[in-house]
């Protein structure tokens, strides 16, 4: 999940108008949130245990 949003918001960047700042927004919060508050975005996937 978290890799198909980052493509997206990635390809955005290229939109003429205002595209860059929308993926610097959503690359500059993510960022921000997982440093401030040590948690993830996405839910990471677990590893299966045998």
């Amino acid at each position: 999940m978290e890799a198909s949003v980052d493509a997206i918001f990635g390809g955005v960047a290229f939109i003429p108008g205002g595209g860059t700042a929308v993926s610097l927004v959503y690359f500059g919060g993510k960022a921000l949130y997982e440093y401030s508050t040590g948690d993830t975005l996405f839910e990471k996937p677990s590893t299966i245990q045998p």
